[in-house]
């Protein structure tokens, strides 16, 4: 049995991503340490149309953030790449732009 709950939420500036159900974890990444995001989709994930997404930063060891088992996944990649390059463009404060979970 998973016991584990993830949620991500996508502000203009930041990206929140909590995980856990027992014992929770709380990440935030300030867009503007993303140094790349990487969509990836194995062979089962392509037969059910998910993905994954992993969000790597300045100074991290391996991806400081996955996302995964997202139906869409391009079309959140997308969504993520926007909001990077919204931020870069504008510093503007932080308001909800999405949730995912």
């Amino acid at each position: 049995m998973n016991l584990k709950a993830r949620e991500y939420r996508f502000f203009s500036d930041i990206i929140e991503f909590y995980e856990g159900f027992l014992n929770t974890v709380k990440k935030v990444v300030r867009y503007d340490r993303i140094t790349d995001i990487t969509l990836t989709k194995s062979v089962w994930e392509r037969i059910w149309n998910t993905g994954s997404i992993f969000i790597n930063t300045a100074g991290s060891i391996g991806p400081e953030v996955k996302i995964s088992y997202i139906e869409k996944p391009e079309e959140t990649y997308q969504y993520v790449q926007k909001l990077i390059k919204r931020f870069s463009k504008s510093d503007s404060s932080s308001s909800t732009l999405g949730v995912y979970g």
